[in-house]
């Protein structure tokens, strides 16, 4: 369990055990880093301090199956959504040459792979508008939106790798039932992993486009609840 008091760069590092908390038990309105949405519990990659000052990790419970929020404790899972990008796949190089491609194809220069990394996670209109630098509303961002897209829906998975234990972990959760919940285009990301072999390892993909709007709003999960026929408090992201 890590802690970081807020404002502090170091990170306090206690014992992992199901008997350990992180502060006395928050509201969920004071974990800006957990959105619920009716009683789906979405966990964001990057959790913000709470009302306490301090960053709320949640802890895995041994021999309970569910996790630990301050000591109080879920429900097991009915289904597991994943994300996709730096999750399950290690995408960025396709996705650089799809945006180097467009940077180009649009008269600019093509940008480091490792800046490019920086600007994924939030679907690819975002991705371009930080590529060049303005807002995603900007119609600037279009004609790159336009060459991104084109590029990497051609080569969508010239480059990508698995993530490290990514098929072992989802060889382990097998039994359950398994959906894929991302930022990425649905078609996109449809066709990256039939390309993998992957396709049906899941009875659900949710991508942008498949929803009015893109996570973290709720609707992509909530998508991927109906489509399991599921209460939203039993799906894990």
């Amino acid at each position: 369990l890590t802690i970081c008091e807020n404002g502090s760069t170091s990170p306090i590092r206690v014992p992992t055990a199901a008997s350990t908390t992180a502060a006395p038990t928050p509201e969920p309105e004071d974990l800006p880093g957990i959105a619920a949405a009716g009683g789906l519990w979405y966990l964001l990659s990057k959790p913000e301090p709470s009302s306490t000052g301090r960053y709320l990790v949640p802890t895995l419970s041994p021999g309970y199956g569910g996790v630990s929020f301050g000591g109080k404790l879920t429900a097991p899972p009915a289904a597991i959504a994943f994300d996709l990008d730096g999750t399950l796949v290690d995408s960025r190089l396709d996705i650089a040459a799809a945006c180097n491609h467009a940077l180009v194809a649009t008269g600019r220069a093509p940008l480091p792979v490792d800046t490019i990394a920086t600007f994924v996670g939030e679907g690819a209109r975002l991705l371009c508008a930080r590529a060049i630098g303005v807002d995603e509303r900007d119609p600037a961002a279009e004609p790159v939106l336009a060459e991104f897209l084109r590029y990497y829906q051609q080569h969508p998975a010239d480059h990508v790798a698995w993530m490290p234990d990514a098929l072992a972990a989802l060889d382990a959760l097998a039994p359950l039932p398994l959906a894929v919940c991302t930022n990425k285009s649905g078609g996109i990301t449809r066709t990256l992993l039939g390309l993998l072999g992957a396709l049906d390892r899941f009875v659900c993909v949710v991508g942008a486009g498949d929803t009015p709007e893109r996570k973290p709003a709720p609707d992509p999960l909530l998508a991927v609840a109906r489509h399991l026929g599921l209460p939203p408090s039993s799906l894990w992201l």
